[in-house]
């Protein structure tokens, strides 16, 4: 009977992240993101748009739309993640539109609806499952009274866009800039400057910032062992993993998950 809860109980349906001074170059992936600033000021960069929030200001991203966080100011934010299952009714409106200006001030109602909003534990039942999946339905039926919609281009996506769609899609397994080129049907000269020019972050240093991001989700929320995140997170050895981690975090993997379980 609950066989369709349990299955997506597996596909992460929704995840929240607290971040401070949050800095992540442009990236794209397949759930719609809804930032929530709780204080200062955030730059974000959406779809070739900027837009600067503060407090109170809500962001909604929808999937497979390039954006990119920049820490030019002090600033806290709540980040939810969530899959299309949680947002079933909507699935052909995200698909083909795209929110004329993505950004609105959050009213009490909605920032009451978000408190409520709570990730599900491995441990959660279907009755809790049920009861998220109607509060994002209804949080989503808000944004969409204050939201303009307009048709996606109907073009083909560009290089830069498929590029990004292959890494979100790959990152996790053995990928290099050789391997994106021939699959993409490119070089890597054009690779390579594509990443310099319009993400302004070589290949490399931008798949490991994917691979943290993702580690950093599975410290936070499982139990799997240093040497199995990194595997899992697409990093051939502990050693490397470890490198990549503290280069970007100032912590190691082991302090991260202790202070994170500490708060």
């Amino acid at each position: 009977m609950f066989a369709f809860y349990e299955n997506h109980q597996e596909q992460e349906a929704f995840r929240r992240m607290t971040i401070q001074n949050f800095d992540f170059p442009s990236h794209l992936h397949k759930e719609t993101e809804i930032v929530y600033i709780t204080e200062g000021r955030c730059i974000l960069h959406i779809e070739h748009q900027q837009y600067e929030l503060t407090k109170g200001m809500i962001a909604v991203i929808f999937p497979h739309c390039v954006h990119s966080y920049h820490a030019r100011f002090d600033y806290e934010a709540t980040i939810y993640l969530l899959d299309s299952v949680f947002l079933s009714d909507y699935e052909a409106l995200l698909t083909a539109y795209c929110p004329e200006t993505p950004i609105f001030e959050s009213s009490v109602d909605m920032q009451s609806l978000l408190q409520q909003t709570e990730p599900l534990s491995p441990t959660a039942n279907y009755r809790q499952y049920f009861l998220q999946k109607a509060l994002w339905q209804l949080i989503f039926a808000q944004f969409l009274q204050v939201l303009e919609l307009r048709k996606r281009a109907s073009e083909n996506l560009s290089l830069t866009h498929q590029i990004l769609i292959y890494i979100d899609t790959h990152y996790r397994e053995p990928l290099s800039a050789d391997s994106v080129a021939e699959a993409l049907h490119s070089n890597v000269y054009t690779i390579s400057k594509i990443f310099a020019n319009k993400i302004e972050m070589s290949f490399p240093l931008y798949l490991a910032h994917l691979r943290i991001s993702h580690a950093k989700q599975l410290l936070e929320t499982t139990t799997l062992s240093i040497l199995e995140i990194a595997l899992q997170s697409g990093f051939e050895t502990q050693r490397s993993f470890n490198r990549h981690f503290v280069n970007q975090t100032q912590t190691t993997p082991s302090l991260y998950r202790s202070n994170y379980l500490s708060n």
